[in-house]
């Protein structure tokens, strides 16, 4: 999920990241301070796999600063990485074209990906964020892996009388008496087997994501 903040109109770098505005409107990606986006373009070095980070953490108060940790920590597991914070758009751009831009920026980096690692995590409420949802069933539809990854332990019922007592009820329904999903996962079947999901943060993910690109370079030799 992207979101927006207004921002210089110049590559930024810090600590190695580029924040760079050719790179799909900008998107903060894995790179070096030369001036070049990361490994994977450079001519004679082998390539190596790219992330996309979906989830929530846009809408932080510190997104950017946020964002350049995680792509740092990716580059540190010895991966390339976006993290879909659009950081300018061009001055009078209406919201619906602002919002069609950064929706067509985002399919965009999520098909140039090799992966998802995406945060699955209860987001205003007792469900992952929306837009992260449709980023994960985007990138499945594509055939990209998907690694998820929430706090806790626990199947999603589980989860939200946990977190969310409130709207749990009592038995298998919530306090509206909709019946809550217990299939033993820890999120909605439909994120539960599509993706991989690891209990932690984005170390875990990455660990994870290793072994699924692992493997499944070794299955296409």
């Amino acid at each position: 999920m992207s979101g927006f903040a207004q921002a210089a109109q110049h590559d930024f770098t810090q600590d190695g990241i580029v924040f760079d505005q050719e790179d799909s409107h900008g998107a903060m990606v894995a790179g070096k301070a030369a001036g070049h986006l990361g490994s994977s373009h450079n001519a004679g070095v082998t390539p190596r796999l790219r992330l996309y980070l979906a989830g929530p953490d846009v809408f932080r108060p510190d997104a950017a600063g946020h964002g350049r940790r995680l792509v740092a920590l990716c580059a540190r597991h010895g991966f390339d990485a976006v993290f879909p914070l659009d950081p300018s758009l061009p001055a009078g751009v209406p919201w619906p074209e602002a919002a069609r831009r950064i929706y067509a920026a985002d399919v965009a980096h999520i098909a140039a990906c090799d992966a998802v690692l995406a945060n699955l995590d209860f987001f205003r409420g007792a469900e992952p964020d929306s837009g992260t949802c449709f980023e994960v069933g985007y990138a499945v539809a594509r055939g990209k892996p998907v690694i998820g990854y929430v706090p806790e332990a626990g199947s999603f019922a589980e989860r939200i009388r946990q977190r969310h007592p409130q709207v749990a009820g009592v038995g298998p329904a919530d306090a509206a008496g909709w019946l809550l999903e217990e299939f033993g996962l820890p999120l909605n079947l439909m994120l539960g087997v599509s993706c991989r999901i690891v209990v932690g943060g984005v170390e875990a993910a990455l660990e994870a994501a290793r072994e699924v690109l692992a493997r499944d370079t070794a299955a296409t030799r």
